[in-house]
Formats: structure tokens, C-alpha cells, sequence
């Protein structure tokens, strides 16, 4: 695969990449240009890989499905190294889940929460530091509510944080540590009614 054809697809690849791993990894500090850059090295490598290794088994055929899919693999590769490496990995997150059998039984024994009542609430989690161990923090809330409030699920900045019911982190070991329960909202009843 020749030179300007590798950084044409890998220009290609860098976007294509930018759209799918912002759904998974945190989008690196360098946006878009920094996938595009990523993609176009990647497939770069890829193609010089392709050519150094091959080049006795495929010499004089230029119709090799290696030579388009390592650049690809490549490529693609390259954005995700980028984006983890220089992604602010804070805002990294595992995708919207269902309770896991250990919160939903700390809920219950803490909160009260039924079996029934859990079922539809759905978490965040991400990896953090708590005291200086790597813990996974979790926040609860009802799917319903925040798509009503026109947040979108694989976007955990859109999601108003008081939407969130419940959170906490888990322990290396499994243990489930909930964070204080919110508080009710106060209720004045009126001079007159009393």
C-alpha cells in the first residue's frame, strides 16, 4: 500500500475511531486532531509492518488483505493508546449497567430498598482512589427519570447530579461502602395551618 493512500485511510480511521471509542474512552486532550493524527501513524506503521514482513510471501501482488487490514488494525490501535494515555482518565467510565447482586443487597439492608424496587436503577461506575486504595465508585439512579430529563445515557455529563439516588464505591475485596443516604427534602407546613 503506498504512502498516500496508508495516511488517507488512517485519516479516515482516526475519525471513524474518534466516533466509536468516544462511546468507551474519555476523548484525549488533543480532540479530533489527535485521532486524525493517531489514525494516519497508525496506518502508516501498519502498511511499513505489512511491507518489511511480507515482502517475500506477497512480492508482486498488490491484492494482499493483509496489506489493508493491518494498517486498519493498526490504526485503530494507535487512537485507542492515545485517547487511554492522554485521556483525562477521570472521566473515564464503565458503561451504564444493571445493580450488581452485592449493591443491591447493601441497598436493602441499609436503605430498605426491595428486590422490586431495584430492578429498573441502573449505575455509573469508574475507577478512583479512596485513602489512598484503588476502589471502583458507583452511582444509582432510574433510567426513566434522566432520559426525561433529556440526558444521555453514554454521556455521563449530561446526567444532573441530583438525579442520582444512591452512590458509593466498592472495595478491591468486594465490599460495598454506601455514601450517606440524601436527605429528604424539609417540609414547612404553613403558620396557618397550624
Amino acid at each position: 500500500m503506498n504512502l498516500v493512500v496508508s495516511l488517507g485511510l488512517g485519516l479516515l480511521l482516526g475519525w471513524l475511531a474518534s466516533q466509536v471509542a468516544g462511546r468507551f474512552v474519555a476523548e484525549s486532550r488533543f480532540g479530533l486532531l489527535g485521532d486524525l493524527v493517531a489514525g494516519a501513524a497508525g496506518s502508516v506503521v501498519g502498511a511499513l509492518l505489512v511491507n518489511r514482513m511480507l515482502v517475500a510471501a506477497v512480492a508482486g501482488s498488490s491484492m494482499n488483505p493483509l496489506a489493508i487490514v493491518v494498517p486498519v488494525l493498526v490504526a485503530l490501535l494507535a487512537v485507542v493508546v492515545l485517547r487511554v494515555a492522554a485521556g483525562d482518565l477521570g472521566r473515564r467510565f464503565v458503561p451504564v449497567t444493571a445493580l450488581t447482586e452485592a449493591i443491591r443487597l447493601r441497598l436493602s439492608e441499609e436503605r430498605g430498598v426491595t428486590e422490586l424496587a431495584a430492578a429498573p436503577l441502573r449505575m455509573m461506575q469508574q475507577r478512583g482512589q479512596y485513602a489512598a486504595r484503588t476502589v471502583t465508585y458507583f452511582q444509582i439512579f432510574d433510567p426513566k427519570t434522566v432520559l426525561a430529563q433529556g440526558a444521555d445515557l453514554l454521556r455521563p455529563d449530561t446526567i444532573d447530579s441530583r438525579s442520582f439516588l444512591h452512590s458509593g464505591f466498592v472495595e478491591s475485596d468486594g465490599r460495598v461502602v454506601l455514601n450517606q443516604a440524601p436527605r429528604p427534602p424539609i417540609v414547612r407546613e404553613s403558620v396557618a395551618a397550624l
